[in-house]
């Protein structure tokens, strides 16, 4: 590797001096290693910022969805929870029909999130098999004017 580097300086292998060696097999050893593991970083986070865009619908993938999955799981389901909302204000009835709640789980289960629906502090409709990850006590942690 050395005789590589001497003939691009253009000085002779005999001419190398041992201190010079040294240097630029230090230079080998410390800067490729670290620039190759910045291009793999790199790699890596337009990859995975590319797959969050395409898997969750997000326009703009930035390096704060890796870093804040609050932030990101808050404007994935932003639209939806919105939706829910539009109709709980305009026709609060529709939450008692099964078909339609089923049908808003199935749009929120591909953004791994479920619908729970509350009535009188009593459980309406629980999205999910999995009862581990229901929270315990959902009574008083919404608060929405009627």
């Amino acid at each position: 590797m050395t005789r590589f580097f001497a003939g691009i300086c253009g000085v002779d292998k005999a001419d190398m001096k041992f201190k010079n060696k040294i240097i630029i097999s230090f230079c080998i050893i410390i800067f490729v290693p670290v620039t190759l593991a910045a291009l793999a970083m790199c790699g890596f986070r337009y990859f995975q910022l590319r797959d969050i865009a395409n898997t969750y619908q997000v326009e703009d993938g930035n390096i704060s969805y890796l870093t804040n999955t609050v932030q990101m799981w808050n404007r994935v389901t932003k639209d939806s929870c919105q939706k829910l909302l539009d109709t709980a204000e305009s026709d609060p009835n529709k939450f008692l029909d099964m078909k339609y709640l089923m049908q808003v789980n199935e749009t929120l289960q591909g953004k791994n999130s479920y619908l729970i629906v509350m009535r009188d502090n009593e459980e309406v409709y629980v999205g999910t098999n999995d009862l581990n990850t229901v929270p315990e006590n959902l009574v008083g942690v919404f608060h929405y004017p009627s």
